[in-house]
């Protein structure tokens, strides 16, 4: 899916959900996230990019609570490098409810594996 495909899905789906069950949702986010993060980081680093502004801008982006711009971020990402995201990415990443547990995993992972990464170089 291209970060234009996201943006119209983003648009189509931005409804208000109903009732979620949190705890399945962030267990479902973290398991999306860790499935993922790890190759986008080293893709991303294998192909130049500034690690460090990378990841400042992704705390940016969810410390002033803007987890679309957040998801689009890593959706542009993603594109950049040429990495499929998956269907289930894109379901919770364009849901109102559910983009905040997404961008919580998401960071959580890339923070620790960004500190990780550092650490090996």
């Amino acid at each position: 899916m291209t970060a234009l495909e996201f943006s119209k899905l983003a648009i189509q789906n931005n409804i208000n959900s109903q009732q979620i069950n949190e705890t399945a949702a962030k267990e479902l986010a973290q398991f999306i996230s860790g499935s993922m993060v790890y190759q986008l980081y080293e893709l991303l680093a294998a192909n130049d990019f500034e690690m460090k502004a990378v990841k400042e801008h992704l705390e940016t982006l969810y410390d002033t609570q803007n987890h679309f711009g957040f998801i689009y971020f890593i959706v542009l990402l993603s594109e950049a490098v040429e990495l499929y995201l998956s269907d289930q990415f894109f379901n919770m990443a364009t849901d109102n409810a559910l983009v905040p547990i997404l961008s919580a995993a998401f960071i959580e992972d890339w923070l620790d594996f960004h500190e990780d990464y550092e650490d090996l170089i």
